[in-house]
């Protein structure tokens, strides 16, 4: 068998069809789908079940809500494919997405496979397009340092040889946001042969219960920390270390833009003081890779170094308005 396809499932009876259809219309047909449904509490459980009675490649797993992280972790001990691409349940794969890969992975002998993807709105309204193949030319530790960041993007936006994923032995966290990080930077750091897909291939669709409503109002630290220590762990620290900074900062500018869910000015300026007081001690915030950073990270960086807490909280409201509107 070529391919195994995994997929976690919380409450998605809306989107899940879609999805579904979207790999089961592949043009390369030597795959399992595994769907894990992680706890749903909506018709989820009962569409899996549907599908899998309907076509032998589709095989359900339960467990109790444990978060996305532990539900792709199932899925990958229960696989059987020479490679494992993952897909998210309100996403979806144009239908040659595997034949794509099979074409880019060089005859099979590629370890990590990037696709390029399109972020999209419900309605179908373009976000951007996440030209991933842009880094091909880059060094493996530039790679890497993107990678930690998120600038090379986390999520699905890859396929994996069995092989590797071996060999590394590293599974997704169990946070409510970030839980891929590690996962994404220890596959690139041990993959010998890595390819990039020729185009577009995968849809990303940001939904009001997309990440940015998952965790607390800090949603990011866990990730960084854990991060932290597994630099050092493996002895990668020094390296990496200004990287780092670089995701310390984007932490900081998600946590500030979470901020916005006080309805209290005052309260709410008082929280992003002391969130970016907490990260200053843990990190050198001075000491970053700038080219690391987003548009939106740069500005709040320099709003912070004048400790304009109010102009940032004010940017975050309209941002967050919206984004709002438009996911819907």
């Amino acid at each position: 068998m070529i391919f195994s396809i995994i997929m976690p499932v919380y409450n998605a009876e809306k989107t899940l069809g879609r999805t579904i259809q979207s790999v089961l219309q592949q043009t390369i047909k030597d795959f399992e789908f595994i769907i894990v449904d992680d706890g749903s509490c909506d018709e989820s459980y009962k569409i899996i079940s549907q599908y899998a009675q309907e076509d032998s490649r589709v095989r359900m797993i339960y467990q109790d809500n444990a978060g996305p992280g532990i539900a792709r972790n199932k899925g990958i001990t229960q696989s059987g494919g020479d490679y494992i691409a993952f897909i998210d349940a309100d996403d979806y794969w144009e239908n040659d997405f595997l034949e794509t890969i099979i074409r880019c992975s060089d005859d099979k002998k590629a370890d990590l496979i990037f696709v390029d993807a399109v972020t999209e709105y419900p309605n179908g309204e373009i976000a951007n397009y996440l030209n991933i193949k842009s880094n091909a030319g880059a060094t493996r530790e530039r790679m890497l340092s993107y990678q930690m960041t998120g600038k090379l993007p986390w999520g699905m936006f890859k396929v994996i040889r069995r092989d590797l994923l071996e060999k590394v032995n590293v599974q997704f966290e169990g946070y409510s946001v970030g839980e891929e990080a590690i996962f994404s930077f220890e596959v690139l750091r041990n993959a010998r042969n890595v390819k990039f897909s020729d185009k577009v291939i995968y849809h990303y669709v940001q939904n009001s219960n997309g990440q940015h409503t998952k965790g607390n109002k800090d949603p990011w630290r866990p990730m960084v920390m854990t991060m932290k220590r597994h630099l050092k762990k493996i002895g990668e620290y020094e390296k990496y270390k200004r990287s780092l900074n670089s995701l310390a900062l984007k932490a900081i500018s998600i946590g500030m833009y979470r901020c916005t869910a006080y309805s209290n000015v005052i309260d709410a300026i008082k929280a992003m003081s002391n969130l970016h007081k907490e990260y200053s001690e843990e990190f050198d915030l001075k000491a970053f890779d700038k080219e690391n950073l987003d548009i939106a990270t740069r500005c709040v960086l320099e709003l912070l170094n004048c400790k304009a807490y109010l102009l940032i909280y004010i940017a975050s409201r309209l941002r967050k308005r919206k984004q709002d509107k438009l996911r819907g």
